[in-house]
């Protein structure tokens, strides 16, 4: 590296430091092969003032680049400098950058009256990321390439935030598969639509191609700016998609998950079911997932039939709607890292049409059905653990209003197991819609309410509607001998075109022969039905 085009290096990460509002600290001495600290005043979530040591190199030789890296040839001394530390002893990360200069020094920096251009491309590795405990002669460490140059990143960064430059380099493997596997769950309608629900504000759009957003304080000042890519045709979208949203997620001091949920969370609530229990590889059962998969879906179905009839005994046929619902409105989402937990997302239509009184002005819009399936599911879910700790007669007089049924306290109960400490539930409401009164905390059903389960719905199943005994005459419309019963008994199914409280309906009857003479046992929408003899004297086996 000559001496010009290491002042070309030192020039660049300066020019690009500074855009992105980070400071440069320089030392008098090069012991720890250092030349420039990059470092924030900004306070983030988790950290305060990050930085970071830069060792910075020049060259001019394209021959080192390929399709997918870069290599680059480095002598012991200068190679041993930053891996220092690695073992863990390192306080402040350190970094290699090779600055790519075009073969053309005339061309390493154009100047004209209304712009500075150049070609020149920044690589950069960690020397955490370095090969350890060998001799690094004729090694050639792998520095990433940044497709997108460094200095069209800044543009697009969090002003004053430099922190987007350090983590593109440390980021490990895990983290870039999480933001490639929501790159591919994700659309850019949907980020576009958290853009426009947010602070954001559409700068540029160009149809189809693309979409320029930037974030406004509330004072006014332009705090960033991101590209959405849109043409999904595009050989590169892919990799342009990831990008922006690895860019979203630094300016809002996001991880790959927190991402994914905050934009599947615009248009659709989240519902969280977390196993806390002993795991000590971080996996579960086959037959406890596929039990609870069951379960959650049972969950789901009573509080969606107990959101379109409160009344409804969850037996027999669904209300209307529900089965739409649960075909095409709840889907299963991503797994949350470091815990064991599902993911369940009910995705949000547009409201109803609002009721208009006679004299003109309309009425508040309805919630979608989905929202107040949800509302309902967790306001059942609060209930149930408040009355498993302290028992309310007064649920039992309207359940229902309450959200709750036998159906999904059976469900919760599906969900326990021995070595199940306990299950935390939790709601992330979409913003697209109100937020609810409820479901804002967790709901954590511990070993004490797992054990009442079982009682509170035997209270609930005690003061359902009592069976009640019809008479039903009609014609038959089919006739089918099953096999001996029980106790020998001869059986045979039914079919009976009858009125049943007003309309007509096929009631499917299961006769039986006990010895006492015959006796009908009808179930029609779940409500147990005895006829006596003589009123199906003409249905004979």
């Amino acid at each position: 590296m000559t001496a010009r085009e290491e002042q070309i290096s030192l020039a660049f990460t300066r020019m690009i430091t500074y855009a992105a509002g980070c400071a440069v600290k320089t030392h008098d001495t090069d012991y720890e092969g250092v030349d420039l600290t990059i470092a924030s005043s900004v306070e983030y979530r988790r950290i305060l003032g990050p930085q970071f040591d830069l060792q910075l190199k020049a060259t001019i030789q394209h021959k080192l680049l390929t399709e997918e890296h870069m290599a680059w040839p480095m002598k012991v001394k200068p190679f041993r400098k930053p891996v220092r530390g690695n073992d863990g002893k390192r306080h402040i990360p350190a970094y290699l950058g090779v600055l790519v200069l075009p073969e053309d020094a005339s061309e390493w920096v154009v100047v004209d009256e209304n712009r500075l251009i150049t070609e020149s491309r920044m690589f950069w590795q960690a020397a955490s990321a370095f090969p350890v405990g060998r001799r690094p002669s004729g090694r050639r460490p792998s520095i990433c390439r940044d497709v997108t140059p460094v200095h069209r990143r800044a543009a697009a960064r969090h002003h004053g935030d430099c922190r987007r430059e350090r983590e593109v380099v440390v980021m490990g493997v895990a983290e870039l598969d999480g933001y490639r596997e929501v790159a591919s769950t994700l659309t850019p309608t949907a980020v576009s639509q958290f853009l426009a629900s947010g602070d954001w504000e559409l700068e540029a759009r160009q149809p189809d191609v693309r979409e320029i957003w930037r974030l406004v304080s509330a004072g006014g000042a332009v705090q960033g700016r991101v590209l959405v890519p849109l043409a999904t045709g595009w050989a590169d979208f892919r990799q342009r998609f990831q990008e922006t949203l690895e860019s979203l997620a630094h300016i809002h001091d996001w991880d790959a998950q927190e991402l994914y949920e905050r934009v599947v969370g615009t248009h659709a609530d989240l519902f969280f079911v977390r196993l806390d229990q002993a795991m000590t590889d971080g996996t579960i059962p086959f037959h406890q997932a596929e039990k609870t998969i069951e379960a959650l879906y049972k969950m789901i179905r009573a509080a969606a039939t107990t959101t379109a009839s409160p009344a409804h005994p969850h037996r027999g046929r669904l209300p209307a709607g529900v089965s739409d619902f649960l075909d095409d409105d709840v889907r299963l989402g991503h797994t949350k890292r470091g815990s064991f937990a599902f993911t369940l997302v009910t995705r949000l239509g547009p409201p109803s049409a609002p009721d208009r009184n006679d004299d003109g002005p309309s009425r508040d819009l309805v919630q979608p059905f989905p929202r107040r399936v949800m509302e309902t599911l967790a306001r059942g879910l609060e209930t149930t653990e408040r009355v498993s700790r302290q028992w309310d007669e007064s649920v039992i007089e309207d359940p229902g209003r309450q959200g709750v049924s036998a159906a999904l306290i059976e469900s919760l109960e599906d969900i326990v197991a021995p070595h199940l400490r306990s299950l935390n539930l939790s709601f992330a409401w979409a913003a697209a819609a109100p937020r609810p009164d409820v479901g804002l905390a967790t709901i954590v059903f511990d070993r004490d309410v797992m054990v009442e389960l079982p009682r509170v719905r035997e209270r609930l199943v005690r003061q359902e509607e009592p069976p009640r005994q019809e008479t039903l005459v009609g014609v038959v419309h089919g006739l089918q001998r099953d096999e001996a019963g029980p106790d020998d008994q001869d059986t045979a199914s039914v079919t009976l075109v009858a009125e049943v409280r007003g309309r007509t309906r096929k009631v499917h009857v299961t006769l039986s022969d006990g010895g006492r003479g015959k006796r009908l046992c009808v179930t029609f929408r779940g409500v147990p039905t005895v006829g006596d003899d003589g009123a199906w004297g003409r249905t004979s086996f």
